[in-house]
């Protein structure tokens, strides 16, 4: 964590609030993927999910500390609020998606070079919040998580063409990595083609889409 002096406003500017779900998620679902039982009923799936967004938040509060207590209890309890609301939802669409690798980093050796065209390539690198195996082995979908509003992002699938505005193009991009990637790369590997690219906005100012 950055060093940082006593906040008398707030607690969690939208840099630490984002890394902070970004941690909560990732070790949900990995502590899901080693026990399918936490997606399959509600209550267990809050109690994990809320219990490791409580150590977080302690982790947090001790590297990251406020002045203003009330203002803090309130962030803390939107953000178990948020989780046991992410919770909910993952347990009912449980079937439609399995999540099966988080955190899937690409690219940093410089290997990966997507080809544009007319001669042209570009090198890229990334990491994906998270890679689900849609439901009846329909194939792959790549999720990044967001935790501010819905406006300019769009939903990415095979019969659209890449989004234009600039902060879909993320998701352009690692959906064509993965793409490629998925041909040799043994983690992905007869798990079916990439399908989709979607933004899932984990709290209330994206309204949980």
């Amino acid at each position: 964590f950055k060093e940082k002096e006593f906040d008398t406003i707030g607690w969690l500017d939208p840099l630490e609030s984002g890394s902070l779900f970004h941690h909560v998620l990732e070790e949900y679902h990995n502590r899901a993927m080693q026990d399918p039982r936490i997606r399959q009923d509600k209550e267990l799936a809050v109690d994990t999910i809320q219990g490791i967004a409580a150590d977080t938040i302690r982790q947090y509060e001790e590297d990251l500390p406020t002045g203003s207590a009330f203002y803090t209890e309130m962030k803390k309890e939107d953000i178990l609020l948020d989780c046991r609301i992410y919770a909910e939802e993952d347990v009912e669409n449980h079937h439609r998606y399995e999540p099966i690798l988080t955190e899937y980093r690409f690219g940093f050796e410089g290997d990966l070079i997507l080809p544009l065209g007319s001669g042209e390539s570009i090198r890229v690198m990334g990491a994906v919040d998270r890679i689900d195996q849609l439901g009846n082995g329909a194939g792959l979908r790549i999720v990044d998580y967001k935790t501010g509003g819905t406006s300019y992002y769009r939903v990415l699938d095979e019969v659209d063409a890449p989004p234009l505005n600039h902060k879909s193009l993320q998701p352009a991009l690692y959906y064509l990595a993965l793409q490629e990637l998925a041909k040799t790369d043994t983690e992905l590997a007869g798990l079916g083609p990439v399908k989709q690219a979607v933004y899932h906005f984990v709290n209330r100012k994206g309204d949980y889409e």
